[in-house]
Formats: structure tokens, C-alpha cells, sequence
């Protein structure tokens, strides 16, 4: 289904739409939060076709190195990598803007000033399990787009538009 060009479309916006335009179901401002911390974690997932694991494990300081020209980059070292094997991805200047939007505006709502976890506990002291992000994930996508992705889809997403772009790429399809 995600080969159709229209849904594709629709997925590839979801993050941007969802972050500028929470739901507008409920008023509640923690749930609008909660929206918007799945924007970032669906358009991270978009560019940076990680485990829902490491996604969970985003720790601001660790993962997320800046140094210091504008750029930042997501970063999962061999230790944290199911394959043993460093993971860097350069993150486009609209995820850029998205994350240090929503972390300037999450707390208190969402966790403790202060929290270093890109999705913490609601109580800070360590990040999201990553079992419930992925449900998240998958609920939200749903509910926005009535598409059935869950957060390891991303994976193969990423490998399928690469051999689509790039015809016999199979060896980077393989790393990726």
C-alpha cells in the first residue's frame, strides 16, 4: 500500500502536519504534547530508519551531537546497535527545527525540566519503553492516515525507496 504515490505522500507529511496541527479532538494540552512527540519520532523514523529500540533510547547529550555549525546528527554507537556496528545519520534542518521545538515546549506537560531522554518516562528518570512508542507509533499513524505501519516498517520503507532509486543497490541496502 505504501507504493502508492498518494499514500506515500500522506505518510511522508504526516510529521510536519501532526506537529503543526496536534488533534484537535481532545483540548487537553498533555495529549496535544503526546501528538507532537510522535511527530518527532515518526519524522526521525523517516530519515533515520532505526530500531524502535535506539529511537527509544534518543538521549540528548549521547545520541544527538551537535557540533556546533547547525548540523546535528543521530548517533548509536556499536554498543547500542543490535549488529554491533555504529549508526550516523546527518539530520535534515526541518528535524533540526522539529526537536528543539517540541524540547522547548514538552515540559512540564510531559516530564521533569531537565529530562535528557528525547522520549522519556512522564516521570524523567529513564526513556519511553520502547514497546509503548512503537504502539504509539503505529496508533497514530493509523488514526491520522488509516494506514497500518508500525515502527519496523520504517526499515523496509528506507530499503525500498533505495532500490527504487537505485536500481542493484543492494549492498547499501544491506548496511542500511
Amino acid at each position: 500500500i505504501l507504493q502508492n504515490d498518494k499514500m506515500m505522500l500522506h505518510l511522508l507529511n504526516l510529521p510536519a502536519q501532526l506537529f503543526a496541527n496536534p488533534p484537535a479532538g481532545k483540548a487537553n494540552a498533555h495529549y496535544k504534547a503526546l501528538a507532537r512527540e510522535d511527530a518527532v519520532a515518526i519524522a526521525i523514523l523517516l530519515v533515520c530508519p532505526i530500531r524502535v529500540k535506539n529511537l527509544a533510547r534518543i538521549h540528548l547529550e549521547q545520541n544527538l551531537q551537535r557540533p556546533g555549525d547547525g548540523r546535528a546528527f543521530l548517533v548509536v554507537t556499536e554498543d547500542d546497535a543490535k549488529n554491533w556496528r555504529p549508526i550516523e545519520f546527518e539530520l535534515p534542518k526541518d528535524l533540526i527545527r522539529m526537536i528543539d521545538q517540541h524540547l522547548a515546549t514538552r515540559s512540564p506537560m510531559m516530564c521533569p525540566h531537565g529530562t535528557q531522554w528525547l522520549f522519556p518516562r512522564r516521570n524523567g528518570a529513564g526513556p519511553v519503553d520502547p514497546n509503548q512508542l512503537s504502539s504509539r507509533i503505529r496508533k497514530r499513524i493509523g488514526k491520522e492516515t488509516g494506514l497500518t505501519v508500525n515502527a519496523h516498517l520504517f526499515r523496509h520503507l528506507a530499503v525500498m525507496n533505495w532500490l527504487d532509486a537505485n536500481p542493484g543497490g543492494y549492498e547499501v541496502a544491506r548496511r542500511l
